[in-house]
């Protein structure tokens, strides 16, 4: 069972210069950046959560801390570097591995890479994104510390809030949460997107 099972959090993590209409000359073309490559995440279990609780809860507490501005200013960049923190702090206070590694690794296999490919888009698990060089440990980094910073407000708030509370998380992060499967949310960046790009997304 997922927290909220049917909303997932879907997010851009390259972007790319497409070519669009000028709305001032229809006879020119301007260039402007757009997201290229998306983020789309399942929401952890209850299960996960109940087996990482003491770490998520220590990560939103140290992010909230300081303040939400800080948290709105930083809170998605340092999340995962924070949850390191929590989850040593966490395993030497009782003695037991730390755990991080393998929720990180949970989060990751939740989370799909959406990707332009020679038929519009295609759905790819983050390694082998990874490998393929679709994006780039750093492109990976970043997501990864989002969604760590997206699941430690989310999973903790109470369950007739969490549709609200996700779609401020997503909105800061330049997402959104979507009821849409990946091939519905694949088809609808299709429908969106420019035939005709500048370039590929930088290797």
């Amino acid at each position: 069972m997922q927290i909220t099972p049917s909303l997932k959090l879907a997010f851009p993590i390259r972007f790319g210069d497409v070519q669009r209409p000028d709305p001032a000359d229809s006879t020119k073309t301007v260039t402007l950046s757009e997201p290229l490559v998306w983020a789309y995440h399942t929401p952890i279990s209850t299960e996960v959560f109940r087996a990482n609780y003491r770490i998520i809860a220590a990560t939103k507490a140290a992010l909230f801390a300081k303040g939400r501005a800080f948290v709105a200013v930083a809170g998605s960049s340092i999340a995962a570097l924070t949850l390191s923190d929590a989850a040593r702090a966490d395993a030497a206070e009782l003695g037991i591995e730390d755990a991080s590694s393998s929720f990180l690794a949970e989060l990751k296999r939740l989370t799909l890479i959406l990707a332009p490919s020679k038929d519009g888009f295609e759905q790819v698990p983050v390694d082998v994104a990874l490998s393929r060089n679709v994006i780039d440990s750093d492109d990976w980094g970043e997501a990864e510390s989002a969604i760590v910073f997206f699941t430690s407000v989310y999973a903790l708030e109470r369950r007739a809030n969490r549709q609200t509370m996700g779609t401020s998380l997503a909105l800061m992060i330049g997402g959104s949460m979507t009821l849409l499967g990946p091939t519905e949310y694949l088809a609808s960046l299709q429908t969106s997107t420019a035939p005709e790009t500048s370039d590929k997304p930088t290797q």
